[in-house]
């Protein structure tokens, strides 16, 4: 009987431990004007995982460290009447070394360094921003580590020093680019480019008046230490890619250490299997519409409005992929 008794108050005891054990409230943090906090990043650095910061109206001038997993940061009347500035200063509007971050509704502008919005993280989510006018790239992941399931999204992207969004190096996998406007971005690099990545997407964007060395839209492999493919290019508008090296709206290249011409490997490229599909690629400089430069292996160039300049290493016109344009989507 005193051996059952022990037995009832040890487990009454894990019971009320179990049931007293703190748990944090997601809270919801207001920056403005007569509110809580005058600047986002003071309302981040209190701020812990599923907090929501909520911005008000108004002219923010600071460059803003998100260090925290699974925050919110969204604007309450949107980018027309809510900007995030960051002056110029080295270093970009926002820099996000966090997974499940959210960042919705800014103006984002004046962004030194690497530019408006650079993030490292997993399942990130960039919405609804207007990001023009700064230095290098308008949102980019690049040379800080692996970001895995990001989306960028329903974005205005445009008048960055480089590309309007970049995400790569180091084989990154599971991005999504989707529903964006890109345009006069440039003149490095591309209006969209995925670099070193796979099984990404890029899909439903409009890319127009890009000036950029490869074009509108570029899939870039460049190194041998990292087997790419298996992306996605579909359904995008891209119109007026001018002046470029490559001179194409929608580039698929590859360039690695070893062999080949002008620095292009000769065979056994690893950015293969990707699908080029059912976009609208028209008025860009010397009427190529999609270029495929050193590409090996599989892949799918169906149903585009552009037809496919296909070029390997040793600048031949052969290409292994299957390719099928002018097939389903029209020139406006």
């Amino acid at each position: 009987m005193k051996k059952l008794i022990a037995i009832a108050v040890v487990v009454a005891l894990l019971l009320v431990m179990t049931v007293s054990v703190p748990v944090a409230a997601q809270t919801d943090r207001h920056v403005g004007t007569g509110q809580t906090y005058a600047t986002i990043q003071a309302a981040v650095d209190t701020a812990v995982p599923g907090d929501t910061i909520i911005v008000h109206p108004g002219t923010y001038t600071e460059n803003v460290d998100v260090n925290t997993d699974d925050l919110t940061i969204k604007s309450t009347g949107g980018a027309t009447v809510t900007t995030v500035d960051g002056s110029g200063a080295n270093d970009e509007v926002f820099e996000v070394v966090a997974n499940g971050v959210t960042i919705n509704g800014f103006e984002i502008i004046n962004g030194g360094s690497d530019g408006g919005i650079k993030f490292e993280g997993d399942n990130n989510v960039f919405s609804n921003n207007h990001v023009h006018d700064n230095n290098n790239y308008g949102i980019v992941a690049w040379d800080m580590g692996i970001s895995d399931n990001n989306k960028i999204t329903r974005n205005k992207i445009h008048d960055n020093v480089r590309s309007g969004i970049l995400i790569g190096y180091y084989g990154n996998s599971g991005n999504e680019v989707t529903h964006n406007e890109v345009y006069d971005n440039g003149p490095d690099w591309a209006g969209i480019e995925l670099v070193n990545s796979k099984n990404s997407s890029i899909t439903h964007n409009k890319v127009h008046g890009s000036s950029a060395v490869w074009g509108g839209i570029l899939l870039f492999n460049w190194t041998d230490a990292v087997v790419t493919g298996g992306n996605s290019v579909v359904r995008n508008d891209v119109d007026g890619s001018v002046g470029g090296f490559a001179m194409g709206g929608i580039v698929l290249l590859s360039w690695t250490t070893g062999g080949g011409v002008h620095g292009f490997p000769a065979s056994n490229v690893s950015n293969n299997d990707n699908a080029v599909m059912h976009n609208n690629v028209y008025n860009n400089d010397a009427g190529r519409g999609i270029v495929l430069w050193a590409i090996a292996g599989g892949g799918k160039v169906l149903g585009n409005s552009a037809g496919a300049f296909a070029i390997d290493g040793r600048e031949t016109l052969s290409f292994p992929c299957k390719i099928a344009d002018k097939s389903g989507r029209k020139d406006p």
